[in-house]
């Protein structure tokens, strides 16, 4: 049975325009790198969290490794909010992502998903040029 979620991508904000918005509630999190040859973005990481702001911190797991990737420079990040409705399954939903995506930083949930058929609709904001991914159970 296919699931599908429809999603709020919020802006693309610095680390100091993140960490200092006025929303502190659960989501799914999106870590950007700016190119340096062309100035666009590509998606690093995906993480979830039930206080977003508690989670994405220079004490987050994955920071330096975030740093690392936007050419040692933290400037070079950009971070987006994904809100989702009441009810949608917050691991779920950051899996398909994953899954879907490939960011490089992530580990966890990148070589199989283990959900039925998800699609998630982007509003607001496409992610990685696309408003929307299908990702399907793999065995």
């Amino acid at each position: 049975m296919k699931t599908r979620m429809t999603v709020h991508v919020g802006p693309r904000l610095t680390f100091s325009e993140f960490t200092s918005a006025d929303f502190n509630q659960r989501g799914v999190y999106l870590v950007y790198r700016v190119n340096r040859e062309d100035g666009r973005f590509r998606l690093i990481y995906v993480g979830k969290s039930v206080s977003v702001l508690d989670r994405v911190s220079t004490t987050h797991h994955r920071y330096q490794e975030w740093v690392q990737w936007a050419y040692g420079n933290d400037s070079n990040l950009r971070f987006s909010l994904v809100s989702l409705q009441r009810g949608d399954d917050i691991e779920r939903c950051e899996a398909a992502m994953i899954y879907g995506f490939q960011p490089p930083v992530n580990v966890a949930c990148k070589e199989s998903f283990n959900y039925d058929e998800t699609e998630i609709v982007f509003e607001g904001r496409k992610v990685c040029g696309v408003s929307g991914i299908i990702v399907s159970r793999t065995a």
